[in-house]
């Protein structure tokens, strides 16, 4: 019998366990039933890396071609629920399930793996062809690409593919590395319908050619149809320029209707914690009576906007 622990305390366990001792259910039976329901529209399934490569059949992509004249929402999340080396995305996306059309599709979600740095091109051409296939017949409306962090060249290659004059898409949700000038640009060139946009990002790309603040500055998009936008971030570094950032983002925006759910007006007044922050990290930097963090009374040190400083911050879902 499993015993009942929180879910961080039983991952550490069972991580020193070889894979062989933990107990593995396989769903084939379950995904070759799907066939039952021929009026499905809708589904969700997690499915475990350890289990998603080509020898471990387990007959999801036939349960989704049988499917996939009906499906108009796919929500797909992989997951390593013990110590598991996933395997490159090459191999990963190399999967049936990623190559079948589902021409009906408006809402798709893609929980993917978060691989090195050095796999940056191969999950751009693979993910870029994924999406080709799934979202084919340009009925894609809502498209959430969740745990991978993209970089910019990646996501300029995905708006090719499911942006452009005939795309319908009307909501976004993605993590990036780095906000720079850019970003804005590619969107609003590429997902001229857009109406909702959720955007989680690392850092702030201050002090380059590319830096936000400096390009904002004359950048306006009048024209797009976004009415909504959620950012999340900086979650890492670049936090003291974002109060300027968030006074450029707003005035080159003008048909934005909410700010994380705010007016304009109070999306732009919101406390600024990050120079109080700067100030007590130089503060701990360069003073010569204080000698350690804990003779420092610095709250705004230990929280931003009532949130821990941290990279590893799971971003909203809509």
């Amino acid at each position: 019998m499993i015993p009942t622990l929180p879910y961080d305390v039983w991952y550490h366990i069972t991580s020193f366990l070889p894979r062989e001792c933990l107990p593995l259910v396989n769903p084939s039976s379950l995904y070759r039933n799907l066939s039952q329901l021929p009026r499905l529209t809708k589904l969700s399934i997690s499915h475990p890396l350890e289990r998603f490569l080509s020898h471990e059949s387990t007959g999801i992509d036939t349960s989704l071609k049988n499917n996939r004249h009906t499906l108009v929402e796919l929500r797909f999340h992989s997951y390593h629920p013990v110590a598991y080396y996933p395997p490159p995305p090459d191999a990963f996306f190399s999967h049936p399930i990623f190559k079948v059309a589902f021409p009906l599709l408006e809402v798709l979600h893609l929980g993917l793996y978060r691989w090195s740095n050095n796999s940056e091109a191969s999950v751009k051409d693979n993910l870029s062809r994924c999406l080709a296939s799934f979202g084919n017949s340009g009925s894609l409306t809502k498209l959430a690409i969740l745990e991978y962090v993209l970089r910019l060249e990646q996501l300029q290659a995905i708006l090719l593919v499911v942006g452009g004059e005939n795309s319908e898409l009307r909501r976004l949700q993605v993590h990036l590395h780095g906000l720079d000038g850019n970003v804005f640009e590619a969107l609003a060139s590429q997902t001229l319908l857009l109406y909702e946009l959720e955007l989680c990002f690392n850092i702030m790309t201050e002090g380059k050619d590319d830096s936000f603040n400096e390009v904002m500055v004359n950048r306006r998009y009048p024209e797009w149809s976004l009415c909504h936008l959620t950012t999340v971030g900086p979650l890492c570094f670049g936090s003291i320029f974002w109060d300027t950032a968030r006074g450029l983002l707003t005035a080159s925006l003008p048909g934005v209707i909410s700010f994380n759910g705010m007016s304009r007006g109070e999306f732009g007044r919101i406390p600024d914690y990050t120079k109080t922050w700067w100030a007590t990290i130089t503060l701990v930097l360069f003073s010569k009576k204080k000698h350690s963090f804990s003779r420092l009374q610095t709250p705004e040190l230990l929280r931003r906007n009532d949130r821990p400083i941290s990279s590893d911050i799971t971003p909203f879902r809509f």
